[in-house]
């Protein structure tokens, strides 16, 4: 079994948070992006472990029911476009 841990602190607040904050990114003006924003570097990270342990299929964990799906989807496909990308699928009752 493998193991693929990311200290990604330091990254997420100086290339993440930091620029959002400045742009004083909110979501309908309400409420900081940190969930939105927090997609894109966790993408960056499983696609460089899947390629570092020669995966070709990578997987995440949103029901298929919102944004966060589109985020995780996009990034992946971008950074890792040679991986498959496969996530829960919720049908309504």
């Amino acid at each position: 079994m493998e193991a693929y841990v990311a200290d990604a602190r330091d990254e997420f607040v100086e290339q993440y948070c930091m620029p959002t904050l400045k742009a004083n990114g909110l979501y309908m003006d309400a409420y900081p992006l940190v969930s939105a924003i927090s997609r894109p570097i966790i993408s960056k990270h499983l696609v460089a472990a899947a390629q570092q342990f020669g995966a070709t299929t990578v997987a995440h964990g949103c029901t298929g029911k919102g944004n966060d799906q589109v985020r995780f989807e996009v990034s992946i496909q971008t950074l890792g476009p040679e991986l498959k990308c496969i996530a829960p699928f919720v049908t309504s009752p």
